[in-house]
Order: C-alpha cells, then sequence, then structure tokens
C-alpha cells in the first residue's frame, strides 16, 4: 500500500482505494470513468416541460419553451417532453403542437387539470433529468418539485443568452459536495465560468474542506473554478442584480419553509428565493 504524494504517478493496472462519502465517491468515479456531457445523467435521460394554458400567460409559456429547447439543444438530453394541461386553442396551442418531432414530445392531457395528479409518474416514465419551469410556477409547486426529485431548472429573467457564470453559494455543505460533478458538468456542456462563493463568517484565513474539493475536482475536470470567499458580506447581498448567473442550490426540504421562517436566517441555503430573478438549477438531495 502507497499513500497517495503530490509526485506519485499512477501506472497502468495501479489499484486506487479510495476513502470517503460514497455519494461524493460515486459521483467522481463516475466522472473518471465516463467522458465529460452525462448531464442530466445520472438523474435520467430525457428534459420535462409542463405548460398550464389555465395558469400561465402566453408570455410565460413562450418564455418556458424557449428556454426548455435550448438547453435541450445544449446538454446531453435525449428528447424533450412538453406536457400541456387545461389546453386553450389559440395560435400559441397550435405553434406547439407543431413542435411534435423525432427530437420533442408534445403531450397533451385534456383531463388532469393539476400536475399534483401525474407529474411524479411521468418523471418515471418518460425518463425524466431534468424538468424546466419559471418562478411563479416553482413557487405554487414547490413541494411537488420536491418529491419529483429530479433537478429542476427554473429560468429567470435575464435571458438564457446573457448567462456566463455557473454560481454555487455554499458554507461547508455536503450536499454541494454530492452534487460538485453534476454542476462542473453542467457548467461544462453549457460553457459557463464557474464561481463558488463561500461564506463562512466563522472561518477567517482558514481553507475550508468544499474549497480543497472544488480545486481538486476542477482538476480532473479540467475547468478552472473560481474561489470567492467571504467572512463578513453574505453573496446574496452582492448577487441579487446580477442576471448573468445560473444559480447551483442545493434542493434540500428547509427550502420548502415559508420566506417569513427563512427571513432571520443566516445560512445562504435557505434563501434561494433572494435570487430567484436569476436563473437557477435546484439540485435534489433527497435521493
Amino acid at each position: 500500500l502507497i499513500l497517495a504524494r503530490p509526485t506519485l504517478m499512477i501506472q497502468p493496472n495501479d489499484v486506487l482505494l479510495t476513502i470517503g462519502d460514497p455519494n461524493v465517491l460515486n459521483n467522481v468515479f463516475l466522472s473518471v470513468k465516463q467522458e465529460l456531457g452525462r448531464f442530466p445523467s445520472p438523474f435520467g435521460s430525457n428534459i420535462y416541460c409542463l405548460l398550464d394554458m389555465l395558469e400561465m400567460s402566453q408570455k410565460r409559456i413562450e418564455a418556458i419553451m424557449n428556454d426548455a429547447m435550448i438547453m435541450h439543444s445544449k446538454i446531453n438530453s435525449k428528447r424533450l417532453h412538453v406536457k400541456i394541461i387545461n389546453p386553450t386553442n389559440n395560435k400559441l396551442f397550435t405553434k406547439i403542437k407543431n413542435f411534435n418531432n423525432s427530437h420533442i414530445s408534445v403531450n397533451i392531457d385534456y383531463f388532469n387539470r393539476d400536475a399534483s395528479s401525474f407529474l411524479v409518474g411521468d418523471v418515471a416514465h418518460y425518463d425524466v433529468g431534468l424538468i424546466v419551469t419559471d418562478t411563479k410556477y416553482f413557487n405554487k409547486q414547490k413541494a411537488l418539485f420536491h418529491k419529483a426529485k429530479v433537478p429542476i431548472f427554473k429560468i429567470g429573467k435575464g435571458g438564457f443568452a446573457n448567462l456566463k457564470i455557473g454560481a454555487i453559494l455554499a458554507s461547508d455543505s455536503e450536499e454541494i459536495e454530492k452534487s460538485s460533478s453534476v454542476i462542473l458538468d453542467c457548467c461544462a456542456q453549457l460553457d459557463l465560468e464557474v464561481s463558488l462563493y463561500h461564506y463562512s463568517p466563522n472561518t477567517i484565513n482558514q481553507k475550508s474542506s468544499l474549497v480543497e474539493h472544488f480545486e481538486n475536482l476542477s482538476r480532473l475536470f479540467g475547468k478552472e473554478v473560481e474561489i470567492i470567499q467571504d467572512t463578513e458580506k453574505n453573496p446574496l447581498i452582492k448577487l441579487q442584480k446580477r442576471y448573468d448567473l445560473l444559480q447551483f442550490v442545493p434542493f434540500h426540504r428547509k427550502i420548502l419553509d415559508s420566506r417569513f421562517a427563512a427571513f432571520l436566517s443566516t445560512d445562504i441555503e435557505r434563501l434561494p428565493h433572494r435570487l430567484e430573478d436569476c436563473y437557477q438549477i435546484y439540485i435534489p438531495t433527497n435521493i
């Protein structure tokens, strides 16, 4: 047994023994074993877009549909499934129906009026790895999206074309480490720079394990990660007017709490609504 050191070179047929959190190690293993460009795998193979024509305005539907198609064209999804409920017979409805082709499947549900009766079943049936929605619908259906256990891509105000940075806002977080390879893979496919905003009021001049983890993983992916550490000013305050960010958020149950309950919290992972005008991807932690 040879203990690893910076100068050690791995040779063919060497056997590597790795020790650590099973979820983190599995993500790293998959990253090494396979090529980049797997996302939305390992969650699923396809993108799912739910359009409620009674709940959503035409402007909202067009924005969701447009960003869903752009995302589908950029990441390694096999198919975009569009589900329409409460259909309204108008020009937009006809336009969306005409998108149906070998890469986009348009399904019209004339019977179910609320997503709670079918969404989780659709995720399994269509092998969904990413759901696309907007802020208003996400806030209304947060509990249902959490139950789906797949990433949620919530569109923002700045427009997909203006996205430049994949942003991670965290203190020391096991959930962020478990999702780190997924985040870097997604940013690589979308050609986004990666910035880790590490807010740790109790740590001064001390490198955290989370920062070290991203530094190591960035070398594995060949993707530079900008580390921004702050012990005083919460990055949520600095980033509120930035619309070129795609924020990655661990989707744990505490996000389902009311905003009033989170109002006095200093935990930045309970406060993603402070950046709800930005594009966000909520990554499930309860798998």
